[in-house]
C-alpha cells in the first residue's frame, strides 16, 4: 500500500534536483507500466497469502478430523 500512496503523491509530476517538472509522455507511459507491474507483484502476493492461508486451515482441520476418529473410532463406522 505504501508504493501506491507515494505513487499518489507524486502523480503528475517528476523530481529532477530540487525542482518539480511535469511528466512527459514517456515517462508516463513508463510510470504506467511501473504501477501496473507493481499492482500485479501485489495481487499475485495476496494471492499467494491467501493460497497459503486456506492451504493451512486445510491442514489444521484434516489434523482436527484425524484426532477425533482416533478418539472414537466406532463413530467413523456405522453399519446401520
Amino acid at each position: 500500500m505504501y508504493v501506491f500512496q507515494k505513487a499518489k503523491e507524486n502523480a503528475g509530476q517528476r523530481r529532477i534536483g530540487n525542482h518539480r517538472r511535469p511528466w512527459t509522455p514517456a515517462t508516463l507511459a513508463k510510470s504506467n507500466v511501473e504501477t501496473k507491474r507493481l499492482r500485479m507483484n501485489h495481487t499475485n502476493f495476496q494471492k499467494q497469502t491467501l493460497k497459503a492461508l486456506h492451504q493451512a486451515k486445510k491442514t489444521e482441520n484434516g489434523r482436527q478430523m484425524e484426532y477425533r476418529l482416533a478418539l472414537h473410532p466406532h463413530d467413523s463406522y456405522n453399519p446401520d
